[in-house]
């Protein structure tokens, strides 16, 4: 065997084993907590929709609330091994120790094989992604597909052919149902590409159109179930316009997950958001257009008072860009600091650590970096693309 591949092989088990073994560990400590196995908030919504699905039952009427691929996964789980915390919360390990991997391959690829350890070590022992990887959350498969996809694109663009093209876009299409917001990064990938084929777009307008095919394959019969289900257009779920308005209508300080007048868990909220629309609209509406009706009321409020909206972006940016882990469902750090391993991973005195000093040095990488290429670039586009998806939400 040749020794690069020697190495790249040895590589990939010691990255997925340092990976792993860390959050085994943490789910070790981690097992004392309350929430590792009485789920709250969108752990709890998930963990009842697995069961249902999981059971044959329909969790709720109508079109898909909110993506389906993660609830859709963790019920298979649940059929397959039962819903007892541990077997899924290994899985999940498994899933985020091979997304250490991929970052491994992608960085590789990009730079070098020093920069794909260091990378991908760093990734393996990051805080806050060794506690998400033990919750009942999307995040796990979402980072998982993301990084799939961006290592067949930086593939694609080394080398066209039709399977990385195919399985770049099957990948961000099955991100999308667990996470619409990649849209956005699929939409700006393929204008790069289009302005990086210009010259010679009659030979690779193949593999552009094989692209959008594949992103649309998981995603049409998300579509087609939702119309079956109401009548109405909804491409992934209904919960867009609400999510819309939660981060930007006037009064939202872009942390809380709140809307003046609704309760504050999943079935109360979904009922209250219904209700004020339906009132303020006079009829009865389906799961689309109270979608609808939250984004329009979303742009109206913005409209109204442009500067507050202007203000409430920089205040997102900022806290986007801190060091201070923000959670909507519950209160990270405090959950968290309950196992010794997250004490040390995790501060929140001083320094912000991981993510306090991750920012800056990215930005300084970024800054100083002589390598920025057509495949380098994909991953700016990626993050870039990523921000605003977060700020214009929540």
């Amino acid at each position: 065997m040749d020794a690069t591949v020697k190495n790249n092989n040895f590589d990939i088990v010691i990255i997925f084993m340092i990976a792993f073994i860390v959050r085994l560990i943490f789910l070790f400590q981690f097992q004392s907590v309350i929430i590792f196995d009485h789920p709250i908030v969108d752990l709890a919504y998930h963990h009842q929709w697995a069961q249902a699905i999981a059971g044959g039952n329909e969790f709720y009427p109508g079109p898909f609330f909110r993506a389906p691929l993660y609830p859709l996964i963790l019920g298979m789980i649940y059929w397959l091994l039962g819903d007892g915390a541990w077997a899924v919360k290994i899985i999940q390990a498994i899933i985020g120790s091979m997304s250490c991997v991929l970052l491994y391959l992608i960085a590789k690829k990009l730079f070098n094989r020093k920069t794909g350890i260091i990378s991908s070590i760093i990734m393996a022992c990051y805080g806050p992604l060794i506690f998400f990887d033990a919750q009942l959350l999307v995040p796990n498969i979402a980072i998982f597909l993301n990084l799939l996809s961006l290592l067949y694109i930086v593939k694609s663009i080394e080398k066209p052919t039709v399977k990385s093209f195919a399985l770049s876009g099957l990948f961000i299409g099955l991100s999308a149902i667990a996470r619409p917001t990649i849209l956005l990064f699929a939409m700006v990938l393929f204008f790069f590409l289009v302005w990086r084929y210009k010259t010679t777009i009659r030979e690779h307008l193949k593999y552009l159109i094989l692209y959008i095919i594949f992103i649309n394959i998981p995603i049409v019969p998300v579509t087609v179930y939702n119309y079956l289900q109401s009548s109405d257009f909804s491409l992934i779920a209904a919960y867009g316009g609400i999510n819309f308005y939660i981060g930007n209508y006037a009064g939202a300080d872009g942390i809380s997950p709140v809307i003046p007048g609704v309760r504050q868990n999943w079935q109360g909220g979904k009922e209250d958001t219904r209700r004020i629309a339906e009132q303020d609209v006079g009829r009865k509406l389906s799961e689309t257009e109270q979608s609808d009706y939250w984004f329009s009321k979303t742009i109206d409020e913005i409209s109204s008072n442009p500067i507050d909206f202007v203000k409430l972006l920089f205040r997102k940016t900022v806290l986007l860009l801190n060091g201070y882990e923000l959670s909507n469902n519950f209160d990270f750090y405090f959950f968290a600091h309950q196992t010794t391993m997250m004490k040390l991973m995790l501060w929140r005195t001083y320094l912000f650590f991981p993510f306090g000093l991750l920012v800056p040095l990215a930005v300084l990488g970024i800054m100083l970096s002589y390598r920025w290429n057509d495949k380098s670039l994909v991953i700016l586009l990626y993050i870039l693309s990523m921000i605003p998806a977060i700020i214009f939400f929540l």
